[in-house]
């Protein structure tokens, strides 16, 4: 039993330890997630061959479905330890490789979020934003 649990922390040290180690391409620190990610998707024969499908898969992909979703790419929030701010990041996953860029318009729209959340929900009214705000400042003052 004893070696069991032995077994166990170690697992968890050298996965806690360990980590993606992604740095950040402009102040070249490293980033923690925040964990939201979206998932890219893809309507277009261009837009697969853009990531790496051959034309003959992606037409195939397209002919099953109208939308393709693709694993290895998406966007993720980060927060940046060096200017204490979130970013958004476009991350794409080659083997054990990750590669980041800056998320973009065209990247959004591919996501199929319906808003951006950096600039927030536009349905949602500005009262509401700004009493969510105040209660999260006031927590914090605490």
């Amino acid at each position: 039993m004893e070696e069991r649990k032995l077994r166990c922390q170690r697992n968890r040290n050298r996965s806690r330890s360990r980590g993606r180690g992604l740095r950040c391409p402009i102040d070249h620190c490293l980033l923690e997630s925040n964990g939201r990610k979206y998932h890219l998707h893809a309507e277009r024969v261009e837009q697969l061959r853009a990531h790496g499908v051959s034309k003959r898969q992606a037409v195939l992909a397209l002919l099953n479905s109208s939308t393709v979703t693709l694993t290895h790419s998406w966007l993720e929030e980060f927060w940046c330890r060096e200017c204490q701010c979130r970013r958004w990041f476009f991350v794409s996953q080659t083997g054990e490789r990750y590669d980041l860029a800056l998320a973009t318009a065209e990247h959004w729209q591919q996501s199929g979020v319906q808003y951006v959340p950096e600039r927030g929900n536009p349905s949602v009214s500005e009262f509401t934003l700004t009493h969510a705000r105040g209660t999260r400042l006031r927590e914090g003052r605490r």
